[in-house]
Formats: structure tokens, C-alpha cells, sequence
């Protein structure tokens, strides 16, 4: 296995990878969407992640222009969350049912954008 790190002159290990460049709608060419960026999980709470090679900085509520692969991205992020009930004989808890609970959701602002003219 090869090692991606390299020692620099103050004796820290640094990484050889590119640095990782943030996000700017304006640069990118692919196709965009308009939406409304909200954090379920975390209600007001920002969110900082890298999808692939990209940073992303969403704050609660933002309304920012997104390639649409991370908005698949991120609408299809979920956690389970398992429901329980006592049983009334023995007093116990046992599940009932999983269910999966999306952790972020991003809404287009104008659902016009989605429809796309055929000829």
C-alpha cells in the first residue's frame, strides 16, 4: 500500500492529495437546480461535506444553485428508526417496525426548472 503522506519542513506528515476546492455554482457547467436546503437531522445546524473532490458548505434554509447528482445525493441520505411497543402480558419492549428517516431535504424553489420542453 502505498503511503499518501510526505513530511514537510517543520517535520509535520502532510498529504500528497490536490486540496480540496469549494464550491462556486458560478464555475461549475454541468446541469443545475435552484433549491431550498434544509437539515432535518439537525434543524439549524450547517452542514460541511466533500462529494467528489468538491467541498459544499449548506446552511439551514439556504436557497443555492446545486449540480443535480448531489441534490440525488443528498435527498437519498436516510437512517433507519425502529419503533418499539410493551407488550401488555410481560411488560417487555419488541420492535414493531423500522422505518427510514431522511436526514436532509432539498426542495426546488421553482418546479418549473424540472420540466423540460420535448420537440
Amino acid at each position: 500500500m502505498e503511503d499518501k503522506t510526505v513530511e514537510s519542513e517543520t517535520g509535520k506528515k502532510v498529504s500528497k492529495r490536490p486540496p480540496v476546492k469549494l464550491y462556486d455554482p458560478k464555475k461549475y457547467k454541468g446541469k443545475k437546480l435552484l433549491i431550498r436546503f434544509t437539515h432535518l437531522e439537525f434543524p439549524k445546524a450547517e452542514l460541511h461535506f466533500n462529494y467528489r473532490g468538491v467541498k459544499y458548505e449548506l446552511a439551514d434554509s439556504q436557497e443555492i444553485s446545486m449540480p443535480l447528482e448531489v441534490i440525488e445525493h443528498l435527498n437519498s441520505l436516510a437512517v433507519p428508526e425502529s419503533k418499539y411497543e410493551v407488550d401488555v402480558a410481560t411488560g417487555q419492549l419488541h420492535k414493531t417496525d423500522t422505518v427510514l428517516r431522511h436526514r436532509f431535504s432539498c426542495i426546488p424553489v421553482n418546479l418549473a426548472q424540472l420540466v423540460t420542453k420535448k420537440v
